[in-house]
């Protein structure tokens, strides 16, 4: 449940002060608040289709059902995520994101932040299935249920080290992983527009609607005191070694956000014009981002990885 929180995390990583590689360029760019707001937005708008009718999704999980399939977050994740990104830094462009146009600018940092998201999944997903699968098929659950649970535990664990603090069921929670609606419909035309040209269909303004209200109410369930019943204290004492410390997580995660600084200056370098779409293509690999081919993928020194099932429950 909690997984944007990874995203927004791996993204502010991604562009802050310590972050090598970055033009200085870009980095400027995405300082302005308006432009950091809509860089945040992109970096959750892989998964805002999956926030459609948010209520019924939380019905599901606690009865053990898989998440409810998705047409538009099976484009992002699965069939087009580096030609709808390439989409997005071509329209910015060509919308005067460097010519002072702001809703150009605008498109050009939600752009970037996608870069992020699909980096970071490219990067991690093959870590979390490879924990989901075998637990998965001991327990005949279904494998995206798995998935969805590993995910969320490393996220918690990740963001408790981070802070030094409980972040389920907490207000921080909710203001950390928050978007701005208001900007996502003021930018969804050009989206669209972007989403014609590369793929000649669009999300109708009111699934727009949809995913903006799901996942607000998303972000106040987690920062409320159902947060916590997603992930009870004595099913993360059995989650966090198998999936965080035995993989070492932290590390995986560094390389998530090593990969996210490179397609993020494949990206600015394509808007600027010092790399063309091929070049761009290159760094930006084409492919299912939910379980990416390994030549997509940074490689790690080896690591255990425990799988094995310890428990019947499921949680």
């Amino acid at each position: 449940m909690p997984a944007e929180a990874i995203h927004i995390s791996a993204y502010l990583d991604s562009v802050g002060p310590a972050a090598h590689g970055v033009p200085g360029r870009l980095r400027s760019f995405l300082a302005d608040p308006a432009k950091e707001r809509a860089a945040r937005l992109g970096a959750v708008l892989v998964d805002l289709p999956y926030f459609n009718r948010f209520p019924l999704a939380v019905a599901r999980y606690f009865v053990n059902l898989p998440q409810a399939k998705s047409t538009w977050g099976a484009i992002f994740h699965r069939q087009a995520p580096a030609l709808v990104g390439r989409s997005l830094l071509t329209l910015a462009r060509d919308e005067g994101a460097l010519r002072g146009s702001p809703e150009g600018e605008l498109l050009l940092a939600l752009a970037l932040g996608y870069h992020s998201h699909v980096a970071l999944d490219t990067q991690v997903h093959p870590l979390v299935n490879a924990l989901a699968r075998p637990r998965a098929a001991a327990l005949g659950r279904p494998e995206m249920s798995e998935h969805h649970d590993v995910e969320k535990y490393q996220s918690i664990f990740f963001h408790e080290d981070r802070f030094g603090r409980e972040f389920m069921g907490t207000s921080d929670l909710t203001r950390y992983i928050s978007i701005d609606s208001a900007l996502l419909m003021r930018l969804a035309p050009l989206i669209n527009r972007a989403l014609r040209v590369s793929l000649a269909r669009e999300p109708k303004r009111a699934e727009w609607r949809r995913w903006a209200r799901g996942y607000g109410q998303y972000g106040w369930t987690l920062g409320s005191a159902l947060g916590r019943a997603f992930a009870p204290a004595e099913a993360k004492i059995e989650w966090r070694p198998r999936v965080y410390t035995a993989v070492d997580f932290p590390r995986h995660m560094e390389a998530a956000t090593q990969r996210s600084r490179g397609y993020l200056d494949a990206a600015w370098s394509y808007v600027i014009g010092d790399a063309d779409e091929a070049a761009l293509g290159q760094v930006v690999l084409e492919g299912c981002i939910d379980d990416p081919p390994p030549e997509n993928v940074l490689p790690l020194p080896d690591q255990p990885i425990a799988t094995s099932p310890q428990s019947g429950e499921r949680h």
